[in-house]
C-alpha cells in the first residue's frame, strides 16, 4: 500500500476577507472602516454644496477674461494706443516704434523713479558690504591683539 503523506495548515487566529472580484471597485479592507468615515462623506457633500453655490452666484462675463488681462496693463503708447504690461516693455517699445518721437512725461518720471530706486538699492547693498568688512577687519585686529598678550603673559599655552 502506498502511504501518503498530508501537509496541515494550522489556522489563523483572524478571519480572512472574501476574494475580491474584478467587478467590485471596493477597496480591500482588512481592519474595520474608520470611524469618521460617515463625517468625511458629509464633509465632502457639503464642501461640493458650497462650491456649486459659489459658481452659479458668480455672474457669467463672457468679456471676463479680457478685463483680467487689460487690468495688468499699465502704460497706453500715446501714439499707437497699444497697451503695454511694464515699464521696461513701454520703454523698449517707444524706443524700437517711435525713435523720434519725445518719451511722455509720467513715462520718464517713472523711468527717473525706477532708476533712483535701483540706484538706492545698490548703495544699500555696497553700504552693508563695507560694514560686514569693517567688523571682519575689527575682528581680526582685536584677535590679534588678543594673541599678542596671551603670547606675553602665557607663552607656554598654545593658542
Amino acid at each position: 500500500t502506498h502511504s501518503s503523506s498530508f501537509f496541515v495548515v494550522p489556522l489563523l487566529p483572524f478571519d480572512l476577507p472574501p476574494p475580491r472580484s474584478n467587478l467590485s471597485s471596493q477597496p480591500l479592507l482588512l481592519s474595520p472602516p474608520m470611524v469618521r468615515g460617515n463625517a468625511k462623506v458629509k464633509s465632502q457633500a457639503k464642501r461640493l454644496k458650497r462650491l456649486e453655490a459659489e459658481r452659479k452666484s458668480q455672474k457669467r462675463d463672457p468679456k471676463a477674461q479680457e478685463k483680467a488681462r487689460m487690468a495688468g496693463f499699465r502704460f497706453v503708447c500715446p501714439e499707437c494706443k497699444q497697451s503695454l504690461a511694464n515699464l521696461k516693455v513701454a520703454l523698449e517699445h517707444f524706443y524700437a516704434r517711435h525713435p523720434k518721437s519725445s518719451l511722455p512725461t509720467d513715462w520718464q518720471r517713472r523711468k527717473e523713479e525706477a532708476e533712483a530706486e535701483k540706484k538706492a538699492i545698490e548703495d544699500e547693498k555696497r553700504r552693508k558690504k563695507k560694514a560686514a568688512e569693517d567688523a571682519k577687519k575689527k575682528l581680526f585686529a582685536i584677535k590679534a591683539c588678543l594673541r599678542s598678550f596671551y603670547e606675553e603673559h602665557a607663552p607656554d599655552k598654545v593658542y
